[in-house]
């Protein structure tokens, strides 16, 4: 049957502009067996004047292996049984010439022809997804929708089943939006639109097996591939209902595929990459350990089914109003490897991530992470990949509580005027709606105020750590100095607390001595550095690097106390009584490129360059040199940084912060905005780009200025930023218990 012209001018014009309008249709005599690999994913690529030219063009690419050709069915037949079949006929043959392979879905519900939808009984309901609003769809169970879709699958069969380069059709069945998810997403609907629809569990399990042996009829050589969702907004919300409902739906097409025509299914998830933790939050264990219910929908049946995984959206532009952020090539790699990681056999990948239309050449940003991709995909051997830097948090023991031995607040009252509280904040205080005590932090944590000498919280602390993925705590230590509150407060939680659970533990901490910028008496602070370093160092708990044990000289960027010469003196004076020592020294200003003139933040000056027993340099914080949060506008900070110290010869500790908010510190505050966990992904990333040497993440439990990644209660998830720290690492973040 001819084909008709499109409606919109535009298709119109793209029409009569293609080329490739017929395709051989002999029938292949076995299912296509197509290596695995990268396929593209094309959206309404059909709607571009050079479509054939585009596929060729993608197709040409050694790290594709086909493509994912999905076409919205008011497109394909505009009219009804009038068939756009060139569409499909293009990428057919373009991927036939050059001995590769495309997969075709249908967009159904809400993308189904005007001609339909007049005869067929609709409802309106508002999706989730802010993006998609509104929409009007078929009721799915509607007989006359049913035999309109049944009819244009048997004719899709009719003309491309069995073909040699057509590697799968993607079941369609009664989902709300597309009908290529098993899921059924609304936000909002109103009474006359449910009743209309009636909805329920049944009907929809239903609808899909139906639709299955439609496909099995019309593809019997032709693979089959099942997209799983288990968000179904109607009818009973039971997640155990729910996840058997569509377990049962895709339990149903593994079996009649392979009793019905002897083929292995392929179940596809359409999320990769997403940020939510209820979908993919870290790489696969053989454990089980990070498998969600999201996940487990595709993993528990691998030994039945082939896996694909479909991106969740295009990496390399902003999404959401700016909400989403692009993907650099590093975050954008990762994606990819976490697919891999849940036993992909294929990537697809939008179009717009692999090809740049607007110069008509692949997006060469991410034409790497693809290579390797697909290499991995296809079992080739690859080099061995840079390892992530170690990952050390700033661990504060500076607490006590009024209700706890001590007897007295330390460090969790403010009784300065500050921003949010004139009166300064009194913890004796409650207040809220929670009756929560009046700490001077911006947020409250899960176990409340505490001590930093309770055995038990310290425990939990290293535990959170272990399961976050983080390496060392570097302890911030004062010294047995009597001016804390209590007396002694950080030495003794270190010496009697800290130390010895690390020990049991089989965590590393390390002193992080602040003691150089604070206390005046320098004969004083060489004196206990030396003291002190000399009777931890042999803990089998004390942080060391290349042999040595660590210690850490935190000095302010804006007005550091120790000179270079004093260093140099700290130094000489320590490793006589205790022998070599690795070295770091907190040590960032701003300054001016030598090059240029330039203004630089985040740099080392020379005159600390040129101290050859530095071993490695870090910056506790950028708040007082560049308040700056996204990548874009740190990472080439961090460059630099690192490049500096790198040349001379000495490594680097990059931080990192999960935010800032010292608005119940000071009258004049500065927020770093946490952004939902993207600016401390923003900050791993571009301190990991740098590269950093080691990271620091400043800080594990600093309340006061809230940097805290330490779980919070006036957080939605308590453990939200531990478990980005978690992903990052590549470990699945198991909270261990709260103590009592």
């Amino acid at each position: 049957m001819s084909a008709l012209p499109l409606r919109a001018p535009s298709l119109h014009n793209w029409l009569i502009a293609l080329t490739v309008t017929t395709l051989a249709t002999g029938k292949a005599a076995a299912v296509v067996s197509a290596p695995n690999g990268v396929h593209v994913l094309c959206l309404n690529t059909y709607l571009r004047p050079n479509y054939a030219q585009l596929l060729s063009g993608m197709l040409d690419l050694d790290y594709v292996s086909g493509l994912l050709v999905y076409v919205e069915w008011r497109h394909f037949e505009p009219a009804e049984g009038q068939y756009q079949w060139s569409i499909f006929d293009t990428a057919l043959a373009a991927a036939q010439a050059r001995g590769k392979v495309a997969s075709f879905g249908l967009l159904v519900q809400a993308k189904s022809p005007d001609w339909l939808l007049k005869r067929c009984q609709v409802f309106t309901f508002t999706h989730p997804h802010p993006s998609v609003g509104t929409v009007t769809a078929p009721v799915p169970w509607d007989p006359v929708y049913k035999a309109a879709l049944s009819r244009t699958i048997r004719a899709l069969g009719a003309r491309y089943e069995g073909h040699s380069a057509l590697h799968n059709m993607v079941l369609n069945g009664p989902s709300s939006l597309f009908g290529v998810e098993t899921n059924f997403p609304v936000k909002e609907l109103a009474p006359e639109a449910a009743v209309k629809l009636d909805y329920t569990h049944e009907k929809f399990e239903a609808g899909w097996k139906e639709s299955i042996d439609v496909f099995v009829d019309a593809f019997k050589q032709t693979r089959l591939s099942l997209g799983l969702h288990h968000e179904l907004s109607l009818g009973e919300r039971d997640l155990a209902m729910r996840l058997q409902v569509v377990r049962s739906i895709r339990d149903y097409a593994i079996h009649r595929e392979s009793e019905h025509n002897g083929k292995r299914l392929i179940v596809r998830l359409l999320g990769l990459g997403t940020e939510h933790p209820d979908f993919f939050p870290g790489p696969f264990h053989e454990t089980g350990e990070a498998t969600t219910d999201y996940l487990a929908l595709v993993e528990e049946v691998r030994d039945r089914a082939d896996i694909a995984y479909e991106v969740a959206r295009i990496w390399r532009l902003s999404n959401l109003g700016g909400k989403q952020q692009p993907l650099s090539p590093t975050r954008f790699q990762r994606v990819l490897d976490l697919g891999i990681s849940h036993h992909a056999k294929w990537l697809q990948i939008k179009d717009f991530d692999v090809w740049d239309p607007r110069l008509n050449q692949p997006y060469a940003p991410f034409a790497s992470a693809l290579e390797t991709a697909h290499q991995r995909l296809r079992g080739d051997e690859l080099p061995t990949p840079r390892q992530k830097p170690p990952l050390f948090a700033v661990y504060y023991t500076w607490y006590s509580t009024a209700v706890g031995p001590h007897g007295k607040w330390s460090s969790w009252g403010q009784p300065t005027p500050s921003l949010l509280r004139p009166a300064g904040c009194d913890p004796d205080k409650f207040v809220g709606p929670d009756r929560l005590r009046d700490i001077s932090s911006c947020e409250y944590p899960l176990i409340g105020p505490y001590d930093s000498d309770d055995p038990e919280v310290v425990r939990w602390h290293l535990r959170l750590a272990k399961a976050a993925g983080i390496d060392a705590f570097l302890v911030d230590w004062w010294g047995p100095g009597g001016w804390q509150k209590a007396p002694g407060l950080t030495q003794d939680a270190f010496e009697k607390v800290v130390l010895p659970i690390a020990e049991e533990e089989g965590f590393k901490v390390c002193l992080f001595d602040e003691t150089a910028q604070f206390v005046k008496d320098f004969a004083q602070v060489k004196a206990w550095a030396a003291d002190y370093l000399a009777k931890y160092q042999h803990s089998p708990a004390y942080l060391k690097i290349d042999g040595q044990p660590v210690y850490v000289i935190y000095q302010v960027p804006f007005a550091p106390r120790l000179t270079p010469e004093q260093a140099t003196e700290l130094h000489n004076f320590v490793e006589a009584r205790v022998g070599p020592v690795y070295w770091i020294v907190d040590k960032i200003a701003t300054g001016s490129d030598p090059a240029t003139g330039a203004f630089q933040a985040f740099v080392v000056n020379e005159e600390w360059l040129a101290l050859d027993w530095v071993d490695a340099f870090c910056g506790y914080g950028t708040f007082a040199v560049q308040r700056q949060i996204e990548y874009r506008q740190i990472a080439p900070r961090f460059a630099v940084f690192a490049t500096l110290a790198h040349e001379r010869g000495h490594r680097v500790l990059v931080p990192v912060h999960p935010g800032h908010d010292n608005r119940k510190l000071q009258e004049k505050p500065w927020v770093m905005p946490r952004r939902d966990g993207q600016t401390l992904r923003d900050f791993l990333l571009a301190a990991e780009d740098a590269p950093a040497d080691y990271l620091l993440l400043t800080s594990f439990n600093e309340w006061p200025e809230t940097t805290v990644v330490e779980p919070a209660r006036t957080w939605a998830d308590p453990y939200q930023y531990l478990r980005v720290l978690a992903e990052w690492n590549g470990v699945a973040f198991r909270p261990p218990p709260v103590p009592r």
